[in-house]
């Protein structure tokens, strides 16, 4: 065998393609922009998410929080125009309704 073949030969045998793997740096350490502000950032991050992850699983989440419709000393107005205006509405067509009956009676009589 020659030269190459041999060396072909033992990088297969010896797995030392594996080895290559393991021995391979990070992208950090080939950039060296790892510092400390970053990972505690990412620890903050972590942090964030497995509170959030987990707030099913806190005392009281099973509970649904409500909130009452009508609160004291509110500032809120009572009277609405919305309800004056169905109000008169209402109002209006049973006059109508009252003025057809008490003609249908004259034109009957």
């Amino acid at each position: 065998m020659d030269q190459e073949e041999l060396w072909l030969r033992q990088y297969v045998l010896g797995n030392e393609w594996k080895k290559e793997d393991e021995a391979r740096p990070t992208y950090g350490q080939i950039v060296g922009d790892e510092s400390e502000e970053d990972e505690e950032h990412i620890k903050l991050q972590e942090d964030y998410e497995e509170v959030y992850n987990h707030r099913f699983e806190q005392a009281g989440s099973d509970q649904i929080v409500g909130h009452s419709r009508t609160i004291e000393g509110s500032v809120r107005r009572e009277e609405s125009k919305r309800k004056e205006k169905r109000m008169k509405k209402a109002s209006r067509a049973a006059e109508e309704m009252e003025q057809k009956r008490e003609e249908l009676k004259r034109c009957s009589l």
